[in-house]
């Protein structure tokens, strides 16, 4: 699924800060913050997929952090 304009373009860039409207209570304060350079979706905007995959790509991106941060590096 292609999505054109400013979600696809973001969804390419950045897809770590895309935040849709129901995912704004769960995402960790690294992803959203309301006057970063995070964009908030209304929810008919993206497909559940998409929805689930930015949720996922935090998730992934934290665990990075939280393995190196034990590791030393």
């Amino acid at each position: 699924m292609e999505f054109p304009g400013e979600l696809g373009d973001s969804l390419r860039a950045s897809s770590e800060y895309i935040v849709f409207e129901s995912q704004i209570p769960s995402v960790d304060f690294r992803y959203y913050a309301p006057s970063g350079h995070c964009r908030v979706y209304k929810d008919h905007e993206g497909s559940n997929r998409v929805i689930a995959l930015t949720d996922e790509i935090r998730k992934s991106l934290l665990d990075i952090a939280a393995i190196s941060g034990r590791l030393g590096w």
